[in-house]
């Protein structure tokens, strides 16, 4: 089958962290896509345009549209696609396209594995431009939360809304910023004690 549109996840940020699939699947497009620094993890390709995804996503689709005139598009996204990502987006803003979906580890699954914590029972969630369902992030006991946030909301606003969920002062937080890169950082602290702002990108793991 041919593809008209590759979504393509890289991961949570480094190069390292990047599949051999998703590289492969980089040099196939004749247009590539996304974030001034998730282009930059790339090695230019001779005969490929490359476009930065830095505007309101109307125009990002003017930007695959044009790209479309060219020949089949790469759009590269940081984590998974389907996490959280642009996938939801881009299947309902082009239903009659041929789309290929490059997985990605996420940045949820990196900070688990750091921290030697298993998560196939923790309950996933996001304040990356959104509010959680009250009962996605509601208390329960041995529950393990796993959260994408961003610098919209601070961590102090986070916290509220985790007090409100029944989530204790002394509750235990993990908050991993700009995970794979050079700058990397892990702190953990109690819910209580958080601090004022976190450098960004950030995870945040929650335990009772």
């Amino acid at each position: 089958m041919q593809f008209d549109l590759f979504i393509i996840g890289m991961g949570p940020g480094h190069s390292d962290y990047i599949l051999p699939i998703a590289k492969k699947t980089v040099t196939k497009v004749r247009t590539l896509l996304g974030s001034p620094r998730a282009l930059e993890s790339f090695e230019p390709i001779e005969g490929q345009d490359r476009i930065p995804l830095v505007g309101t996503l109307i125009e990002m689709s003017q930007a695959i549209d044009q790209a479309w005139q060219l020949g089949n598009v790469g759009v590269v996204v940081s984590g998974d696609p389907g996490y959280f990502s642009l996938l939801d987006t881009i299947k309902r803003t082009w239903p009659e396209r041929k789309i290929k979906v490059i997985s990605g580890l996420s940045s949820l699954q990196v900070a688990f594995a750091h921290l030697s914590m298993p998560w196939h029972d923790a309950t996933l969630a996001s304040f990356h431009g959104k509010q959680p369902l009250d009962e996605v992030i509601r208390f329960a006991p041995k529950k393990k939360l796993g959260l994408l946030t961003d610098p919209r909301k601070s961590p102090l606003e986070i916290a509220e809304s985790l007090f409100l969920g029944g989530w204790r002062a002394n509750s235990k937080v993990w908050i991993c910023e700009n995970l794979t890169y050079e700058n990397e950082r892990i702190r953990k602290y109690e819910l209580g004690k958080l601090p004022d702002r976190v450098e960004h990108p950030a995870v945040w793991v929650i335990t009772e």
